[in-house]
């Protein structure tokens, strides 16, 4: 009967070991399958277009003086990962473009005045050499004229102060001819592109923005959600943060808003009117019930099987005891008392002078119960069998319970964080790996203090063989179960409700090494 009880608990481990993996993987598969672009509306141009159409919207003064207006986003649901198409208006001022174009009519207007001026200062110049040489030749032919040379030299005064202007006219027009280049090349080039940036629930996203071009006319800007797999960075830890207490449903409303990067606004410059309309919110999915419950089934079904596991092997245990140890002892100290009653009969008989029959009866009688001792655990161990020779016996380790309690709430927080914010490196802080290495050392201690009485120690049930030695229940093991238990429910609701592992304090870290400390200081006490 145990043989045959032993065996259907091996295939039932057997079994939730498997469906635990099945499910796991399944798990990876949907969330894999749910990430495959096909299974997602395509954002781009045209499908936005579509959805938020041009003739339906109207360009109003606000947007031609360059007042920022959010006019919709598509899609209403949307997860990381994904991309979000919003149309907004009034980027910049319809102004500041006419005030290009007329900077650049104005500079032309101004070159050709220059131009002009510069024309007729070189024709006023030509006009003055002639002058002056004919000054000079008449005042070459009569020497002794006084008039003539006064008119030469004046002549020559006049044609010095039109070449000087002329070169000044000149200046004035190369001067000109730059400013209409320069306007040209602005003209050409026009406003640099706008740097907006997306806030989510009045929130600024981390490294998410986008270069909208700078007219007030309306446009598709495309905002692209690829949180980075380092759990350390503001992004990530925005994307926590919004995700927070969002198991319900897997989704979160949230209002959309854009705000001009330079402005380094704490509250979004533009969103969607009528925010409290749930029509005007955007949907946030978290994740998928699918994936989630798939993960749900195989941690249940991996639990399950690690406990069962557990207490059917020596896993969690002090020691090897196994139940034929215990009964080959027990069956060995009956053979010792078979014979010890046989060689106190042989002597009661064979006493000289003579005993009582009284005193010989007894010794027979002793035989007959030793010999029948004997003969119930002889069978006891037939019935055992091999498979039921080896059922661990031995009491349960509370250095290694400790252990297996951290190593399944780790390894489930960080596939848990990992599937849903796709986040795995620096997810495990510095707290937790001082935290796992104080339940490790513990462990290890643990084992090394174990003395010869606690490995031949059996089983009293589990939650008595954690609290108690073998004088009974002790308080240094009560402390370190109850603190273990306040820690492990303030890791798991930190992982659930912050997709985050929580960052114990080093005062608490410090009081688990105390009260472990103190275990094992009782226990190496009462070797």
């Amino acid at each position: 009967m145990m043989a045959w009880l032993k065996d259907r608990l091996t295939k039932a481990q057997a079994w939730f070991l498997l469906i635990g993996v099945l499910a796991f993987v399944t798990c990876l598969g949907l969330s894999l399958y749910e990430e495959r672009p096909s299974n997602r509306p395509e954002v781009n141009e045209q499908s936005c277009r579509q959805e938020i159409a041009p003739s339906l919207v109207s360009i109003t003064p606000a947007d031609e003086n360059g007042q920022l207006r959010f006019i919709g986003f598509w899609p209403a649901k949307f997860a990381l990962n994904q991309r979000l198409c919003v149309a907004v208006a009034g980027v910049a001022a319809e102004a500041v473009a006419k005030r290009l174009a007329d900077e650049l009519e104005s500079r032309k207007r101004e070159l050709s005045a220059v131009d002009e001026e510069y024309r007729k200062a070189s024709d006023q110049e030509k006009e003055f050499k002639t002058k002056a040489s004919d000054a000079d030749a008449k005042s070459r032919r009569e020497p002794a004229n006084n008039e003539l040379k006064a008119a030469a030299t004046n002549a020559r005064d006049e044609l010095i102060k039109k070449t000087a202007d002329v070169k000044e006219q000149d200046e004035k027009r190369k001067r000109a001819q730059q400013k209409v280049s320069d306007a040209l090349i602005a003209a050409a080039a026009g406003l640099p592109p706008v740097e907006l940036t997306l806030y989510l629930d009045n929130r600024r996203v981390p490294g998410v923005s986008v270069k909208a071009q700078p007219v007030s006319t309306l446009q598709y800007l495309f905002f692209d959600f690829r949180p980075s797999a380092q759990a350390d960075t503001d992004e990530a830890k925005f994307w926590r943060t919004l995700f927070g207490l969002s198991l319900s449903s897997g989704t979160r409303v949230v209002s959309i808003g854009l705000s001009r990067a330079t402005g380094a606004a704490d509250i979004p410059q533009a969103t969607v009117k009528d925010n409290t309309s749930k029509d005007k919110l955007a949907t946030l999915v978290v994740f998928r019930w699918s994936a989630l419950g798939m993960g749900i089934v195989a941690l249940v079904f991996l639990v399950v099987w690690l406990a069962s596991f557990g207490a059917t092997s020596t896993l969690l245990r002090d020691g090897p005891l196994s139940a034929g140890d215990v009964l080959d002892a027990k069956l060995k100290q009956a053979v010792s008392d078979v014979e010890a009653a046989e060689k106190d009969l042989n002597a009661k008989k064979n006493a000289q002078p003579a005993l009582p029959k009284s005193d010989v009866d007894a010794a027979e009688l002793a035989l007959k119960n030793a010999q029948a001792r004997k003969d119930e655990l002889e069978q006891e161990r037939k019935d055992l069998g091999a498979i039921g020779a080896n059922k661990p016996v031995g009491t349960f380790s509370l250095g290694r319970v400790q252990m297996a309690v951290w190593f399944v709430l780790s390894l489930a927080g960080f596939c848990f964080i990992w599937l849903i914010t796709g986040q795995f490196i620096n997810v495990i802080t510095a707290q937790i790996l001082v935290l796992l290495g104080i339940q490790a050392a513990t462990g290890l201690a643990a084992v090394q203090l174990n003395d010869e009485a606690a490995a031949k120690r059996t089983t009293r049930g589990f939650l008595l063989d954690i609290l108690s030695d073998g004088e009974g229940v002790k308080l240094q093991r009560l402390q370190v179960v109850a603190w273990t238990c306040i820690l492990a429910i303030i890791f798991a609701w930190t992982i659930v409700s912050s997709f985050s592992f929580p960052a114990f304090d080093a005062n608490l870290l410090l009081l688990m090494g105390i009260f472990n400390s103190t275990y094992l200081g009782f226990k190496y006490a009462q070797r």
